[in-house]
C-alpha cells in the first residue's frame, strides 16, 4: 500500500517518528513498527533499536509467521511498539541479523490489514528539501538517464538526521524492466564525524525497485546513536528508456517523489552499549 503526496521532484520534509500500529500481540519478523507491512520505515526503526537487549522469545526464527511476543523490553519506540519488535530473530538482542534476515529478508511481506505509514508534508522555507536533479537535460531512447539526489541545502540544512526512507516513482510503460538502479554516495555528509574529514561507517543503504508499480523505495539509515547536521548529495538514481517509445527526455519520464519520511534520534546518550 502506498500513499501519494506530491508530484514534484522537490519535496520538503518534516521529521517524524510516530506511526500507526496493529493491536495484535504477535511479532512478524521484520515488521518492526507493527503496521502490517515490511518496508523502509522498519529499517529506520532497526537503526534506533540497534544493540538494545531484552527477554528472548521462546523460538528464535525469522520465518514469516506470527511469533509470540516476549515480556516487554525496557524501552518503547515513540508512538510505536515495544523494542522487542526490532528483535526479528527473537534471540534477545537487536543486531545485523535482524536487519539482514528479518527486515531485508521479509521486505514487502504483509499480514492482516496493513496500515499506512505516517508520511507528512513539510513546510516551504521551514523544512529541508529532498531534491531529484537530472544529470543531463538531454537523452536518447535505449540509453540510461541518470539523476542526482540531494537532501537539504546550504541555506536550509537538515538539523538532525538519523535516517530517511522515500519512494521515487516513474512511468513504467517507457522504462525497461530491471533497468533501474540506485547507488548511495560512498562517504555521505551524514556519516561525517563532527567537523573532521573522518567518516563513521555505521550506516546502511537499501533500495528496492517495484516493477509492478513503477516505483523505487530507498532507505538510508544510521545506527551509531548520533544525529548529524548537514546537506548535500546522498545518491544517484538511474533508469533505461525503451527503444520503441515516443517521449521527451528527461521530463517525459514522470520521475517524482511520492512519499518520504525522515527521523532524528530523540536521545543520543546513553546508548545501549553505554548502559552496560
Amino acid at each position: 500500500m502506498r500513499k501519494v503526496f506530491t508530484y514534484l521532484t522537490g519535496f520538503f520534509i518534516v521529521l517524524a517518528f510516530s506511526f500507526p500500529k496493529l493491536t495484535a500481540q504477535s511479532i512478524y519478523p521484520g515488521d518492526i513498527n507493527n503496521n502490517g507491512l515490511v518496508n523502509g520505515v522498519d529499517m529506520l526503526y532497526w537503526g534506533v533499536g540497534y544493540e538494545h537487549t531484552g527477554p528472548a522469545r521462546t523460538t528464535s526464527t525469522v520465518y514469516w509467521q506470527a511469533q509470540p511476543q516476549p515480556a516487554d523490553w525496557s524501552d518503547n519506540f515513540p508512538g510505536g511498539p515495544n523494542y522487542s519488535y526490532a528483535d526479528c530473530n527473537g534471540d534477545g538482542r537487536v543486531t545485523g541479523i535482524d536487519l539482514n534476515l528479518g527486515v531485508r529478508g521479509n521486505y514487502g511481506r504483509t499480514h492482516g490489514t496493513p496500515q499506512l505509514d505516517d508520511y507528512r508534508f513539510g513546510v516551504y522555507n521551514v523544512d529541508p528539501l529532498l531534491h531529484i536533479k537530472p544529470k543531463s537535460q538531454t537523452g536518447s531512447l535505449g540509453n540510461r538517464v541518470e539523476y542526482e539526489i540531494f537532501l537539504g541545502e546550504e541555506s536550509l540544512p537538515v538539523e538532525k538526521f538519523y535516517g530517511i526512507t522515500f519512494i521515487i516513482s516513474y512511468d513504467k510503460s517507457i522504462v525497461k524492466n530491471n533497468a533501474v538502479t540506485f547507488e548511495a554516495v560512498e562517504n555521505p555528509w551524514f556519516a561525517r564525524i563532527g567537523n573532521t574529514n573522518n567518516f563513521d561507517y555505521q550506516w546502511e543503504p537499501f533500495w528496492h525497485n517495484d516493477t509492478d508499480y513503477g516505483a523505487v523505495e530507498i532507505a538510508l539509515f544510521k545506527y551509531d546513536y548520533t544525529n548529524t547536521r548537514g546537506h548535500g548529495k546522498i545518491g544517484e538514481f538511474s533508469l533505461i528508456i525503451k527503444d520503441d517509445v515516443s517521449v521527451n527526455l528527461p521530463t517525459g519520464l514522470d520521475v517524482k517523489v511520492e512519499a518520504v519520511m525522515m527521523i532524528c534520534l530523540l536521545y543520543t546518550s546513553p546508548s545501549p552499549r553505554d548502559r552496560g
